[in-house]
């Protein structure tokens, strides 16, 4: 995707699945929290029916992978800002959609953009307590779906989303760009159904199995408002654009992993921009 989001969202990245198990925990009885996800999700990704290299009974003719486990929401998303509290830190993915309505690229309309979260509760059509209450399941199945690598990693560039459709737990898949998509899923539905039972005779460690949660549809449309506001606006191309003019004097542009980061480098341009304004008659823009 754009250059400063992939950036940006290294910090906001799906964990590993080491990460994965320590943060959430185990799974149901003895099986481990992905292994729960894999059966749920029958051992397949949701995008291309891969099979994970685990299925108890490969078929041959379908590729077998190493599945994913990915968030829907980040769970950076919901790392505390010191400064700005559990809101603020919520809010911080979303500032994008602050830039929907821009119509130059300026230093300060970027100062401006403090409105994310409330710009963020219009979209979805949220109160700001159900936001905060998010992060309460960040890690839950519900905000998981198991994906092979290349889906995973157009899903996190919000490159491709979620249309829910009139029946339950069935989606559209949308693509912004089929760029890094191996393969996309028949008629571009994607359904979620809990298989775990179907896997259950198998599993020796289990006498019983339970039902493990869907992906929630409420989280997958808040990934969809955020990859439609950044299509629809051109978000992306703008925090391109705007890096580019903070080129070092080697033309490097500055790396950015995160929010703050990068309005740190805003602020040092800012900075510049008033000195060089303060000794010359005429604004001199410095690159």
């Amino acid at each position: 995707m754009h250059e400063v989001l992939s950036s940006q969202t290294s910090e906001l990245d799906t964990p590993t699945d080491q990460e994965v198990e320590s943060y959430a925990g185990t799974g149901v009885g003895n099986r481990s929290f992905k292994d729960d996800l894999l059966k749920r999700d029958g051992y397949k990704c949701h995008i291309t029916s891969f099979q994970d290299s685990k299925q108890p009974a490969l078929n041959t003719n379908i590729p077998n992978v190493q599945l994913q486990a990915t968030h829907i929401l980040p769970r950076g998303v919901c790392k505390v800002d010191e400064a700005q509290g559990l809101l603020g830190s919520v809010g911080r993915m979303f500032k994008v959609l602050s830039l929907v309505n821009l119509t130059s690229f300026t230093l300060q309309t970027v100062r401006t953009a403090t409105t994310t979260f409330n710009l963020l509760v219009n979209f979805t059509g949220l109160p700001a307590t159900t936001l905060e209450e998010l992060c309460g399941h960040i890690d839950d199945p519900s905000n998981i779906m198991m994906l092979q690598s290349d889906a995973h990693d157009a899903f996190e560039d919000f490159t491709w989303y979620l249309k829910k459709t009139e029946k339950d737990n069935v989606y559209t898949m949308k693509s912004i760009t089929r760029k890094g998509l191996i393969r996309l899923p028949k008629d571009n539905l994607v359904t979620f159904i809990d298989h775990s039972s179907e896997f259950s005779s198998l599993d020796l460690t289990q006498k019983s199995t339970h039902p493990v949660p869907l992906p929630n549809s409420l989280y997958i449309a808040i990934h969809a408002t955020v990859a439609q506001v950044l299509d629809i606006s051109g978000a992306g191309n703008f925090f391109d654009e705007l890096l580019d003019q903070c080129r070092d004097g080697e033309g490097n542009i500055p790396l950015v992993l995160s929010w703050s980061a990068f309005e740190k480098v805003m602020s040092e341009e800012a900075m510049r921009e008033s000195i060089f304004e303060a000794s010359h008659s005429t604004r001199v823009r410095v690159y």
